[in-house]
């Protein structure tokens, strides 16, 4: 079941009361953790964050019913200072300054359906939390598609060791089942997904912001994401990771099955990210590593800050007087693109693109 709320007729707090006084009783003198979005140092307005207003009125109403919360998450990439992207994000204010990274204690998780990879490090804990609340934020992913509850779990990985994994996960099918490997080790026991503002375009981190006003709210993270791709125009079934955890028997993801109580909606002329239609072709075409996009540097916008190359899993680029991408070698995880501080990188909209970049590049070298 996934609940839909309107803030254009309700206030976040008594969203959040009904959201939450179902699980009063067991959340008294209980420990629970929350895990909000804290993708990097980004401010709210940003949009690539949970927005700190949701997770106040979680705080404050678990404080209400008894419960000691703390929030926590680790930032993607190579970001060093924590403290800083939790000052910014207003996650850190938001909780009351209780609030840590969640990887300074890890532990090693056996992944039993994993064949490639047969464990993992991940958040200690996240692992040992009593009582889990799972903060997503609405956005696109130029890799996942979608970025709701079941990636936003990818955040209980320490920061150097998610390269590690995209480089043992190259294909956005083994990446996808590693997405589900992690949610099925501790599910979370309630998602409630901040869409204030939704990302769309090429997120999850310098994607276009659109003002949607929504909060979502289950305690399936599979059934809660199937809806909100719905809702953001892309169909359930062609998310590679939803596919695979409905394989797994985690959670329905056909709309029509899941029961919904709000309007359910389409948000009008919502952008996919430019790689959705591509990742379907991938899926068909005997010649995906042949089409497959890779991601391109706007020299205008570019600050040489290095960045991109120390997030590249594959070492795949390197500077010269500004980065360069080894073709060869990217796998297209956009991890690049996901990292730069700057937004100057991108990905071609369509293989057309692609091809017409390839030789623009081809052509600048002679």
């Amino acid at each position: 079941m996934v609940n839909i709320y309107n803030l254009n007729t309700d206030k976040i707090e008594s969203i959040v009361f009904e959201i939450l006084k179902p699980f009063e009783a067991s959340l008294n003198k209980k420990e629970v953790l929350i895990k909000p979005n804290l993708l990097g140092a980004y401010d709210p307005e940003h949009g690539a964050t949970t927005h700190p207003e949701v997770v106040k009125h979680i705080y404050q109403q678990l404080k209400m019913f008894g419960a000691n919360p703390i929030g926590g998450d680790s930032p993607g990439g190579t970001v060093t200072d924590f403290e800083f992207a939790a000052s910014i994000s207003g996650l850190k204010p938001a909780c009351e300054g209780n609030f840590i990274s969640l990887t300074r204690e890890v532990t090693e998780v056996k992944l039993p359906a994993n064949k490639k990879i047969p464990s993992i490090f991940i958040s200690q804990i996240f692992k040992n939390a009593p009582f889990i609340i799972n903060i997503p934020k609405m956005k696109t992913h130029t890799l996942t598609t979608i970025t709701g509850a079941i990636k936003n779990l990818y955040g209980i990985i320490p920061g150097s060791l998610k390269l590690k994994l995209h480089s043992e996960a190259p294909s956005i099918e083994e990446f996808s089942s590693l997405l589900i490997d992690i949610l099925q080790i501790r599910p979370p026991d309630i998602n409630i997904m901040e869409a204030i503002t939704a990302m769309e375009g090429d997120g999850p981190a310098h994607g276009s912001i659109r003002k949607t006003n929504l909060i979502l709210f289950s305690t399936n993270a599979v059934e809660l994401d199937a809806i909100a791709a719905y809702m953001m125009g892309i169909e359930p079934r062609n998310v590679h990771h939803l596919r695979i955890a409905n394989q797994r028997g985690l959670g329905e993801i056909n709309p029509e099955k899941i029961k919904v109580t709000g309007n359910l909606f389409r948000i009008p002329s919502f952008k996919p990210p430019s790689t959705y239609k591509t990742f379907l072709e991938r899926t068909f075409n005997r010649f995906a590593n042949i089409i497959a996009l890779t991601p391109n540097i706007n020299n205008n916008i570019c600050n040489q800050c290095g960045d991109c190359i120390k997030n590249c899993p594959k070492d795949a680029i390197s500077m010269k007087e500004y980065p360069l991408i080894n073709r060869i070698d990217c796998i297209s995880c956009f991890v690049c693109a996901e990292n730069c501080p700057e937004g100057a990188i991108f990905i071609p909209r369509s293989i057309k693109d692609e091809f017409k970049s390839r030789i623009k590049r081809r052509m600048n070298l002679k």
